[in-house]
């Protein structure tokens, strides 16, 4: 079992691995990594090593998503309105999991992670982002000692 401060750091190894791998295959297939790439991906190092925890109410990622979550709902409300739907269903999300869901539960299964980020891949489409995003969460249950369980 690890504290957040461990998630970080093991996540750290495991996707800056995944990331040299990823950069050897641009520089291979002659890609330049765009600037939204280049914004996106410390967000990734921070965020996917963490996410699993949103299971668990007092949880580092949960506050940060319920703190985002509020803020942007204020954007919504001042701003641009068109999201305020899609925030009340970010922040309720966050809520249901953090509240309802047992701690090392769903969010701690290999085959759960695995099908959220194959449904994330239809969505989007693949990227070396979601890649690099899969290693980091399973680096969470490295540290964990929960891979495969």
């Amino acid at each position: 079992m690890s504290d957040w401060r461990g998630h970080l750091r093991t996540g750290f190894v495991w996707q800056t691995i995944m990331l040299i791998l990823v950069i050897g295959l641009s520089i291979y297939f002659k890609q330049t990594p765009t600037l939204k790439t280049i914004i996106i991906l410390p967000l990734i190092f921070v965020l996917s090593p963490l996410i699993s925890d949103i299971d668990h109410p007092s949880s580092k990622i949960t506050k940060f998503f319920l703190l985002i979550g509020i803020l942007s709902l204020w954007y919504a409300l001042l701003v641009d309105n068109y999201m305020f739907i899609y925030i009340i269903t970010f922040l309720t999300f966050v809520v249901l999991v953090s509240q309802f869901i047992n701690h090392r539960g769903i969010t701690h299964n290999f085959l759960f992670i695995l099908m959220l980020h194959i449904i994330v891949i239809f969505v989007l489409g693949f990227s070396y982002l979601i890649l690099i995003s899969f290693v980091g969460v399973m680096s969470h249950l490295h540290a964990d000692k929960m891979l495969f369980k």
